[in-house]
């Protein structure tokens, strides 16, 4: 089934996007590297220290698995959000209507 996320333009964009990703891992950065494997643990671990991590991640993607991405599309497709028109509820749909 073609989708939007399977054809021209969008589905090389997003191979592009992937492949990059997958070039510039987080994991062979200094802001990582220079990190002992203790504290990268504490930081990836704890409750109050995690934004540590991510300020030293900021300028890496965080891409979602091909799956995920196909997964989030569906549902952003199903509630209408890339229809235009968001979805309306029962209560506002008829107030649209009566005007």
């Amino acid at each position: 089934m073609e989708t939007t996320l399977t054809t021209a333009p969008l589905a090389p964009l997003l191979e592009r996007l992937y492949e990059e990703a997958d070039a510039e891992s987080p994991a062979t950065s200094p802001a990582v590297t220079e990190l002992s494997l203790q504290e990268r643990t504490r930081l990836m671990q704890s409750k109050t220290d995690y934004l540590a991590l991510f300020v030293r991640l900021k300028d890496f993607s965080l891409p979602v698995s091909r799956e995920t991405s196909r997964l989030l599309y569906m549902l952003a497709r199903s509630s209408g959000a890339l229809g235009g028109e968001p979805p309306q509820t029962g209560r506002l749909r008829r107030r649209r209507q009566h005007r």
